[in-house]
């Protein structure tokens, strides 16, 4: 996934991201696996800051598992600019 440099920082991303955890959830699924490229520093911090763990490393990529219970447990609200309020309300 990419968003296009015009929509960066605003939260698409995660609010993106939230939205597809929380559907993979209610349909049982317990653990995410993903992975970055290592010079993707938006990427990785994004992954980290969602509670994405990482586990390893490959040639090319970090990768990264999510707990979805955790992760549930301790659900970010993310702010939506152009909404001008917070995305999971």
């Amino acid at each position: 996934m990419q968003t296009h440099k015009d929509y960066y920082r605003n939260g698409f991303a995660s609010n993106l991201i939230d939205n597809m955890i929380n559907d993979l959830n209610k349909d049982g699924i317990k653990m995410i696996y993903s992975e970055a490229r290592t010079w993707n520093i938006a990427s990785n911090q994004l992954q980290q800051k969602l509670g994405f763990i990482q586990y390893g490393q490959d040639k090319f990529n970090y990768l990264y598992k999510l707990d979805i219970m955790t992760y549930n447990k301790k659900r970010i609200h993310f702010y939506d600019k152009s909404r001008k309020g917070y995305a999971n309300e």
